[in-house]
């Protein structure tokens, strides 16, 4: 049977440990007793350390050894019967904690389904949305196409508006002409009275209005020749 005694080795000579729960067994006194025989034992290296110890110390030692194996696994047996309790109790709250973990889990997987179905809400509504945007632009389209034709009338109207102010150009240039003509009829009719005038004195009364009537006549006539010729 082994003896659980350590030997701390120094420069000179080794130094004897005895186990914790050795000591405790044996008491302070004997504890000492016994280093002392067996740093003397060490000293003479002696081959019989056996025979010095004596056999009813080592029976006392086998005894101590026997019953600090049976607390050590006495200990042991308690020390795992805690480690199981607590493993249980520690089982037991993971075992609440993944529950409330798989319950927040449901709940992230119903909260996701809601945003599935928001998403597929966005999608409708951006696929609305790019229809309304086809339509704007058929819209814009056909207010293109109003605007060509905007252009184009205006393109007309500005050619309507060069024909008239070549119009009103030529009229301009009539009324000038015609402007001229009265001038030049004012004076004619004014040089006519003045005949007229100088006839008058010298014709009678029936000459004279025949003469007033033919004067007239003329002066109608040219004046109608001139505004249509």
């Amino acid at each position: 049977m082994d003896i659980l005694i350590d030997f701390v080795y120094t420069v000179n000579m080794p130094i004897v440990v005895l186990p914790k729960a050795l000591q405790k067994s044996l008491g302070e006194e004997a504890s000492k007793e016994l280093i002392e025989v067996l740093e003397k034992a060490l000293k003479e290296q002696s081959d019989y350390l056996y025979e010095l110890l004596g056999e009813k110390f080592i029976r006392i030692l086998q005894e101590e050894m026997s019953n600090f194996r049976e607390e050590m696994r006495a200990e042991l047996l308690k020390f795992r019967e805690e480690i199981r309790a607590e493993m249980f109790h520690y089982l037991k709250q993971y075992d609440e904690r993944f529950e409330q973990v798989d319950k927040r889990f449901e709940q992230v997987d119903k909260r996701f389904d809601l945003v599935d179905e928001r998403f597929e809400q966005v999608d409708k509504r951006f696929e609305q949305v790019d229809k309304r945007f086809e339509q704007v632009d058929k819209r814009f389209d056909l207010v293109d196409e109003r605007f060509e034709q905007v252009d184009k009338r205006f393109e007309q109207v500005d050619k309507r508006f060069e024909q008239v102010e070549n119009r009103i150009e030529r009229i301009e240039d009539k009324i000038v002409d015609v402007n001229r003509q009265l001038v030049s009829i004012r004076e004619l009719f004014t040089d006519m009275q003045t005949q007229l005038v100088d006839l008058h004195k010298v014709l009678t009364s029936q000459t004279r209005w025949l003469i007033s009537l033919i004067a007239f006549f003329a002066i109608a006539f040219k004046v109608i020749d001139l505004f249509f010729t």
